[in-house]
């Protein structure tokens, strides 16, 4: 069984929040840079998930991304 699909589900099939973005944000390190891979294994989340949560930090202010692959992004929390 993969991590998604141990999460629990709402009746519409989208995945129940167990995080809130401060518990997200809480898990970084201020400068540290994490992969959503990397983030996600150390909160307990799939991949998609984290990178959902990070994508709306990015779009507050909280946490900056730098892309330095096709596929690749790290992101860092930033004081």
């Amino acid at each position: 069984m993969s991590n998604t699909d141990s999460q629990p589900r709402k009746k519409d099939g989208q995945f129940t929040t167990r995080m809130s973005l401060e518990d997200v944000l809480a898990g970084m390190t201020v400068y540290e840079p994490y992969t959503a891979s990397e983030l996600g294994d150390k909160l307990g989340l799939p991949r998609t998930t984290t990178n959902y949560y990070l994508n709306q930090l990015h779009n507050q202010g909280e946490v900056q991304k730098k892309k330095f692959h096709a596929t690749r992004v790290v992101w860092m929390k930033t004081p």
